[in-house]
Formats: C-alpha cells, structure tokens, sequence
C-alpha cells in the first residue's frame, strides 16, 4: 500500500523554460509559519538592457511620495487649520472652560475624520507612543499644530493691535486691550502648578483615548469636549489659588506666550508646558488601555 509523504516533506518540481528546463525545490512549512515564508522569484535569463526588480522593491515607496500622499497632505491640513481655530477661541474666550468644551468639540466634529483631530502636540506624542498613529503622521502632526497655534496669536494680535485705545473689546477694557495671556509661574510655587497640569491633562488624555475608538463622530466629540471642560476645570481651579495658569497644550502654550525667554522661570514653562503634559497624555493613554484591556479580557 502507497503511504502519503508527510506534509513537510521536501517536493520536487519541473517547469520548461525554454532554452533549458529548470528544478525547484521547495520546502512546505506549517501554517503558523506560511505567513513569515518569504517568496524569492529567481530569474533563469532577462533579456538585455532591462534591470530586474524584486516585489518588494516596486512596494516599498520613498519619503518624499508618502509625505506628498494626498491623505497625509489633507490630515496635516486639517490639524494647522483645526488648531487654529482651537488656539483663537481660547485667546477670544480667555480660557474659560466652558468655551473650550464647545471649541474643541466643534472641532473634532469638522476635521475628525480627516486627521483624528488630535489638536494638540501632547496627545499626537501619546498617540505615536501607542501606536495609534505613525512616527511620520507624529512629526506632521506635530509640525502643524506649533504653526496653527502661533499663527492664531499673529491674526489675532494684528486685530486686537488696531483695536481703539478708549474703547472696550471681548480682549480688555478701555486702555488696557490685549491679547490673552498665562500667568508668570508663581515663584516658589512651581511644584504645584506642575501638578495641576498633570492633573489636569491626565484626565483629559484618558478621555481622548477613549474617543479614539469611538466611530460615532458625535460622541467622541463629546467625549472630547467633556473631557477637556473636566480637565481644565479641575486644573484651572487647582492653578487658581495659587494666581496661575494650566494650558494642557503645548502648542496652545505658545499662543499664550508662556515662554519668556528672557525669564529665569522660562526652564519651569519648559518643564510644566512642554514636558509635564507630554508625559501626563502618554500616561493618560496607557492607563487607559491598560484599564480597556483588562476589561475585555475579564468580559
């Protein structure tokens, strides 16, 4: 009786070439393995003055085409623009939560499905750090958000400068206008002004984790919103008895001009605005999924 070769046995085939006839060997592997099988395509002849390319080479694309790739062109768009508007209504609405709430919500619902609406260099890292997005969509991300924010304190500082001395405006009374602005960072106080930051951006970080797989555009921007009125309103309160200020955006941060640097307290806006938040989004985001996790895996 004729028994069946086992399944990795080794198998040998023909196949005409024309000028010769050319034996392959190939190997079988196991099905956990198929998916890690690399295919090499071996070439017997090519006809003069042609180049031969592999598979992989005609995939793999540059960085330039992937940085001019229409959907990664639009979502940095979307994130200069959308920042922009984030950054002018805090600047119109001197920070006040509330404001920011309908703000950031209005936006996640206009360019959220172009970019991910992350607005905000903090939570672009984070994202980045857990992979939700990738390390050239970060560095673009990160690019257009610091330019959509600077470029809403130049529009809106050209405006305000032209506005009349005697008379009052949303920005100030009559004599005193000008554009919103942080707080110095109370000396002495450094410390908790840290903490109200991270405070504050490690409960907003956990709700825009959330969002990120929600698919009903309307209510991740609620949970958006929500998350940043709870956030700067615990942190705004916490800041206020001590006369400061918590921003929970480092490109937001700019637009208040929180960076003198000509200060002695300017490395402390450094380390609150720009390193504290970034720190406190990731730890937002992992705690979540980290929660998320344990969750799934206990259903």
């Amino acid at each position: 009786m004729a028994t069946r070769k086992a399944s990795n046995a080794p198998k040998r085939t023909s196949r005409s070439t024309g000028a010769k006839t050319k034996v392959t060997t190939v190997k079988a592997t196991k099905p956990a393995k198929a998916a890690q099988a690399r295919v090499v395509h071996s070439v017997e002849s090519a006809p003069a003055g042609k180049t031969i390319v592999s598979q992989s080479a005609q995939r793999r694309t540059s960085l330039l085409d992937r940085i001019t790739n229409t959907r990664l062109l639009a979502a940095v768009i979307a994130e200069f623009v959308g920042t922009f508007i984030f950054a002018a209504s805090v600047l119109a609405g001197s920070g006040q939560p509330i404001i920011l709430m309908f703000a950031l919500g209005a936006v996640v619902l206009a360019v959220g499905h172009i970019s991910g609406a992350y607005i905000n260099p903090a939570l672009t890292i984070a994202g980045w750090a857990t992979k939700r997005i990738g390390r050239l969509r970060a560095i673009s991300y990160l690019a257009a958000q610091t330019m959509g924010a600077i470029a809403a304190l130049s529009v809106v500082s050209a405006f305000v400068s032209q506005a009349p001395v005697a008379e009052p405006t949303m920005f100030g009374a009559g004599g005193a206008i000008e554009v919103f602005k942080a707080l110095p960072i109370p000396e002495g106080k450094e410390w908790l002004v840290l903490a109200a930051e991270l405070i504050g951006i490690l409960v907003f970080s956990m709700a825009v984790a959330r969002a990120t797989y929600e698919r009903d555009r309307v209510l991740a921007a609620v949970t958006v919103g929500g998350g940043l009125f709870i956030g700067a309103l615990i942190a705004g309160s916490l800041a206020t008895t001590i006369k400061a200020t918590t921003i929970l955006n480092p490109a937001i941060a700019f637009t208040l001009q929180s960076f003198q640097w000509s200060s002695p307290s300017v490395w402390w806006s450094v380390a609150i605005y720009l390193v504290t938040s970034t720190i406190g989004a990731i730890l937002g985001f992992v705690i979540y999924d980290l929660l998320n996790r344990s969750v799934e895996e206990t259903a």
